[in-house]
């Protein structure tokens, strides 16, 4: 049985076989990366602005369409119900990545959306996706290096959180064990800088 999807790049008709449930299929005209829903149940998703408001939830189709409307910019998060972690919008939308700041109709670039359900939305000006520039190789090192010589926390301050870096340096972090942690969320990617960019490799 053949799925119909709408193309969130240049919104063509797209038909793929029902063996594509689950995976990503890429638009034959634009080659737009899109995701086919695993089952024929609308799967929800939520939206995070750049300002911190969260919307949904909404449809994958919604969203896709938010997205081609250019209200979602690449500094927005989502998340699919059902998952435990949000990402930015830019690793579901790739295109997004060379297209952030564009503008609407009106000529303004925008940022996070309408409200659920709704039409209106924000006109606050989006700012163009960057890596942080900070290395998740240095940071893990740096958090490493605190166990031996215990002197914890310096990857907090070079992530910009100097507030849990000196709570680090004045527990020891957390007698080693809060330091283990952060580690970890730094070698798998889980923890971004001080103002929510996620690490360069």
């Amino acid at each position: 049985m053949a799925i119909e999807l709408a193309c969130s790049q240049c919104a063509s008709a797209l038909r793929v076989g029902d063996d594509s449930r689950g995976k990503r299929v890429r638009c034959p005209k634009c080659e737009e990366i899109m995701y086919v829903p695993a089952s024929e149940t609308a799967e929800s998703w939520r939206l995070r602005g750049e300002d911190g408001d969260e919307y949904g939830p909404i449809s994958r189709p919604q969203l896709e369409q938010w997205v081609q409307e250019g209200r979602v910019s690449a500094k927005c998060q989502v998340i699919r119900d059902g998952d435990n972690q949000w990402q930015w919008a830019v690793n579901v939308f790739p295109h997004l990545g060379s297209t952030a700041g564009r503008g609407n109709a009106n000529g303004r670039a925008v940022g996070a959306t309408a409200v659920a359900g709704g039409t209106a939305y924000s006109q606050h000006r989006a700012t163009s996706f960057a890596p942080a520039g900070k290395s998740k190789i240095a940071a893990g090192m740096l958090a490493l290096m605190g166990l031996p010589l215990g002197i914890h926390g310096i990857h907090r301050f070079y992530l910009g959180y100097p507030g849990t870096g000196i709570l680090m340096l004045l527990t020891f972090g957390g007698c080693g064990i809060w330091t283990i942690i952060d580690a970890i969320l730094v070698f798998a990617g889980s923890m971004p800088d001080g103002d929510g960019r996620p690490l360069t490799d």
